[in-house]
């Protein structure tokens, strides 16, 4: 057990806490000493007070002791518990495949700037197997072992196991942007046309999809509080995810932020369709078994056959639109999120400002709608040149 502590200033605002272990086997004293921040004496000895705890009941950890792995499963507990699944999956994929063989068996307080610099060269010539072929990683790929290895070791500055984080000063690779892929308006003709097959609820699921520009997780968190009829919008404040463990969870936005979208009053008649639906379902509920959900008290738009309330899993909408294609396969393929990309194509195409795009669809920086649909803006601008084109033409002008 620890008898006492004592505390040193070694600076400014700089304080060295020491903890007694008593003696040891050998007849030596033992003690542990850990340097902290605080801004007086006062608050020094508090954590001297939460460190002489930390000893006593085995909650101390010897930072300098604890190698990556170790650090790895406490930040899985801690910090990658509360993280989307999907996103979770692709962690562990890289941390098992690549960031663990690498890293593992190192001390945390040994891993420098230069070994994980080394780690990202390394990645730069490494091939995987795609379809049979093998190909290098892209930058797209190893960015994601960046964000990760960022991940971890701020997690491990925050907790006191390293002072520095060693991904200081590494930069991203670049990476183009591909262009997206989208429906031209031919395209959403003959969706529309065919969604007419379908039942209520998945056109008009589609068809907000296609005309919001919502994400699927903030789709299927939509609730009827956030539908308003007499002026044609809705508001987007949450979204569902997959949380190991939990199942669908609500949490807030990708951005954390909450926007109103205005909607053609065509897409706000769907929905009012679909309300109605609901009130006629509920009216006749008494006549067989309902299945509610548990999560919360939401009373969602878009609800899992025959339920009262249980909203559609947020992976079930891309399985479904998958499904769709393939039974529809005259129709251009493109992922359910490349509604998203159609949706700011068609504002594009109407000389929408980037601003203006960038808040409807949620972006937190204009920048990243930039960065993402400029190949668009591009095109738009081409299309206007063109025009112009056409207007020296009519003029008879020759240059």
């Amino acid at each position: 057990m620890a008898g006492s502590g004592s505390l040193r200033q070694r600076g400014k605002d700089s304080w060295e806490l020491t903890v007694s272990l008593g003696k040891g086997p050998d007849g030596k004293y033992l003690k542990r000493t850990k340097n902290v921040k605080a801004r007086n004496k006062t608050l020094a000895k508090e954590m001297l007070r939460q460190y002489i705890y930390e000893v006593e009941t085995g909650e101390y950890i010897n930072l300098g002791n604890v190698y990556f792995r170790d650090l790895v499963e406490i930040w899985r507990e801690k910090h990658a518990a509360n993280l989307a699944i999907r996103t979770q999956q692709g962690y562990e994929s890289n941390l098992n495949l690549r960031i663990l063989p690498y890293f593992g068996h190192l001390k945390v307080s040994n891993i420098k700037k230069i070994q994980v610099q080394n780690f990202i060269d390394n990645l730069k010539q490494t091939n995987i197997t795609v379809d049979g072929k093998e190909k290098k990683l892209s930058n797209s790929h190893i960015n994601n072992h960046h964000i990760l290895l960022g991940s971890i070791f701020s997690f491990a500055v925050d907790r006191g196991f390293m002072k520095e984080n060693p991904m200081k000063g590494i930069k991203k690779l670049k990476v183009e942007q591909k262009r997206k892929n989208v429906l031209k308006k031919q395209d959403i003709v003959m969706l529309m046309q065919t969604l007419n097959k379908e039942s209520l609820m998945w056109r008009a699921l589609v068809t907000l999809g296609l005309f919001s520009g919502a994400r699927e997780g903030e789709l299927v968190a939509l609730e009827w509080k956030h539908v308003d009829f007499d002026n044609s919008t809705i508001i987007i404040e949450q979204s569902l995810t997959l949380k190991k463990g939990e199942g669908v969870i609500v949490k807030s936005t990708k951005t954390n932020r909450s926007r109103i979208l205005s909607l053609p009053s065509s897409v706000l008649k769907l929905l009012e369709d679909l309300n109605n639906e609901k009130k006629t379902f509920l009216l006749q509920a008494e006549e067989g078994p309902i299945n509610t959900w548990e999560g919360t008290d939401g009373d969602f738009v878009f609800t899992t056959p025959n339920s009262f309330g249980h909203p559609i899993r947020p992976d079930s909408v891309s399985q479904w639109w998958n499904r769709f294609l393939k039974k529809n396969d005259y129709l251009k393929k493109i992922t359910f999120h490349g509604l998203r990309h159609t949706s700011v194509s068609l504002l594009i195409d109407k000389n929408n400002s980037m601003k203006v795009i960038s808040e409807r669809i949620g972006h937190a920086k204009i920048g990243t709608t930039m960065d993402i649909y400029g190949h668009l803006l591009e095109d738009a601008d081409k299309k206007a040149a063109d025009s112009l084109n056409e207007i020296f033409d009519d003029l008879g002008i020759n240059i």
